[in-house]
């Protein structure tokens, strides 16, 4: 809710509170407040209403993307006149059709894929409510406990021994031992794994900045494969289920569309394990050195992500 110069943000995980910020507007309170979480991408129908700023609104189309630019402007001719307005970033390309009437029809964002010419393709299919008068806003906190972070927003669901447990540093550490169902059959267990360094991408169907991240995931594991080097990768999927049956249903035909070869481990339903690894915001990435140690955990997408898993693994074998 934004009322007032202030965004309040709200969630069914966490009955009892809520997170509070002062914002110029809408979308900007939203990456404000989810930015210790990665921001909150997408959200172009907020931004083309709030922003005069052109280059706003065009980075939302493309997932927070700074650099897409508009590439062609196509007419289409037809039982109605339609324009569809081509743009391009780093790695994500989109397509707005506009109608006469200036009223968004359908946004589709595609993702190049390394090492294929099929880029993944994702719809995003816009809703129009026509309503009579605009309704009223209010928020009222009730008994609510107000928060100030995300964090800390989520953090007090798992109460005090679970969020400490969250904050401890697992650099150095043995990582959290887990055994899970690998989509394709058969079972992986981490602790089985010694001897190689093991790259752990978190990730969710749902999660634009994960989206982001999962070509240059796949590429850096077919560069780790052709370098014969002792290392395996796998996304691990979390947060899409609250079952593997259910998770299954999600990841399978997004994983078959996008034509990965990455591995990818099913936690759906595994809450303790996000939790034993402090995870709170998606994509995270764990490092687990040969002996079983963690050797490195980030959190987020950055366009250096394919660069920097090979220089965090070259570290984790002693190379850096």
């Amino acid at each position: 809710t934004w009322l007032d110069g202030n965004v309040y943000l709200t969630s069914p995980m966490v009955e009892g509170g809520y997170v509070a910020a002062e914002s110029a507007s809408f979308s900007a309170g939203i990456n404000d407040i989810m930015d210790d979480m990665g921001g909150m991408p997408g959200l172009w129908t907020l931004a083309l209403r709030e922003s005069d700023d052109p280059a706003s609104w065009l980075a939302s189309f493309a997932m927070r993307d700074d650099n897409v630019k508009v590439t062609e402007v196509e007419h289409i001719h037809g039982e109605e006149h339609l324009h569809v307005v081509h743009m391009k970033g780093k790695m994500t390309n989109v397509a707005v059709t506009v109608d006469s009437a200036n009223v968004i029809r359908s946004v589709v964002m595609s993702m190049d894929q390394p090492g294929s010419d099929d880029p993944f393709t994702m719809p995003f299919t816009d809703k129009i409510r026509i309503v009579d008068a605009q309704p009223a806003v209010s928020f009222d906190a009730g008994d609510r406990t107000k928060y100030d972070s995300m964090d800390a927003f989520f953090a007090s669901t798992m109460g005090d021994a679970m969020a400490e447990e969250a904050e401890v540093e697992l650099a150095g550490n043995a990582a959290p031992d887990f055994t899970l169902k690998q989509m394709g059959g058969g079972e992986v267990t981490l602790s089985a794994l010694k001897g190689e360094v093991v790259v752990l991408d978190f990730w969710a169907t749902w999660c634009g900045p994960c989206r982001r991240g999962l070509p240059a995931l796949n590429e850096f594991a077919a560069w780790a494969k052709e370098e014969g080097l002792p290392v395996r990768v796998y996304a691990v999927n979390i947060w899409d289920g609250d079952s593997v049956e259910e998770s299954l249903k999600k990841v399978e035909p997004f994983w078959s569309e996008a034509k990965y070869h990455v591995p990818v481990l099913l936690g759906g339903g595994d809450e303790k394990l996000p939790e034993s690894y402090g995870i709170k915001g998606i994509p995270t990435t764990i490092i687990v050195a040969a002996d079983g140690t963690v050797s490195e955990k980030s959190v987020g997408y950055s366009d250096e992500y394919f660069d920097s898993l090979k220089e965090s693994v070259r570290k984790a074998m002693g190379e850096g």
